[in-house]
């Protein structure tokens, strides 16, 4: 059976669904996990469609809240639908483990099988988002204006405003159904290009005082100090790491962040060279060339600093 057709099947059976997604999401986490949700619904209005996962200030406010109190109970008989993770590590509520079945849907390189009745891993598409509209369009679903909106939104943002290299004529064919079901581009792109005055001023001082290695790795360290001074938090801060893109001479940009928790958040962008295999050795993962980790202490960033410093030297000029 096409692992669509399956995937479809198997949310038709269950009156109950708990959308899982990644830690520290981006738009296309919260795009799939938000689209997904409203395209069950405009298709099955009686089911419960439920979200979970540490809310995100910043992202809720274009798509929505996610659920904040979903007992195990409900988990535990529920089909789980696990979104835009390679890895089980990395799922946020690790409460899906419980869950009476389990899909897997998920662009990234393949890490690990998460052993669920349906796992559908392609990493021929830009999104998550991606495959969510096209399992919509392939079956010949309903999308609502709903769907649409976060789908597109997710699209856009998974595709660096499509100007990545993996852009394909299929990911711009998805994006002309979504706006003619109802997405509206400009709604869309006035939340993503809005930025607060602290948000701005931050990105300025994060371009007057990153550094770049002696190979070509741009890289800036939001430590406590500098996060508190300009009201961010390290969570938050990996969405600035393309303030240092472009940089002549530079062949890709890292930005880390200590979070809440103590530990340091790794942002992997490049131009050309893969970054994936590095944020694997250190936890993490991701597309070839952009790639997040999350690493125990700064000691680690050096390591880390010393690995894709090296890496640019034998690659840089390939």
């Amino acid at each position: 059976m096409d692992i669509k057709k399956k995937i479809w099947r198997l949310i038709s059976t269950y009156d109950s669904i708990v959308i899982f997604r990644h830690v520290g999401p981006d738009g296309d986490a919260y795009g799939s996990q938000m689209g997904l949700k409203h395209l069950i619904l405009g298709n099955f209005p009686k089911k419960q469609v439920l979200t979970v996962g540490k809310p995100d200030a910043h992202w809720e406010e274009f798509f929505g809240p996610v659920d904040r109190e979903v007992s195990d109970e409900t988990i535990q008989n529920s089909l789980a639908i696990v979104l835009d993770t390679a890895n089980k590590a990395r799922v946020d509520d690790q409460r899906f483990r419980k869950a009476k079945r389990m899909i897997k849907i998920d662009h990234h390189v393949f890490v690990e099988s998460f052993r669920g009745q349906a796992e559908w891993v392609d990493t021929s598409y830009i999104a998550t988002c991606e495959m969510i509209a096209a399992l919509a369009i392939d079956l010949k679903l309903s999308i609502n204006a709903e769907a649409a909106a976060k789908l597109y939104a997710g699209l856009v943002t998974d595709s660096g405003r499509f100007l990545y290299d993996s852009t394909s004529p299929s990911t711009l064919r998805m994006a002309a159904t979504l706006l003619e079901s109802g997405a509206e581009m400009n709604q869309i792109y006035d939340f993503l290009y809005r930025q607060e005055e602290r948000i701005v001023r931050f990105k300025g001082y994060l371009q007057l005082n990153f550094s770049i290695t002696p190979n070509g790795v741009a890289y800036f360290k939001n430590t406590p100090e500098i996060l508190n001074k300009f009201q961010m938090e390290g969570e938050q801060a990996g969405v600035l790491v393309n303030s240092m893109s472009g940089v002549i001479g530079t062949h890709m940009h890292v930005l880390f962040s200590q979070t809440s928790t103590g530990k340091v958040k790794v942002d992997f962008r490049s131009k050309k060279i893969a970054v994936n295999e590095i944020a694997k050795k250190y936890g993490g993962g991701g597309h070839k060339l952009a790639s997040g980790a999350l690493v125990d202490n700064w000691d680690v960033v050096d390591f880390i600093l010393e690995d894709l410093d090296r890496l640019c030297a034998e690659q840089g000029n390939a």
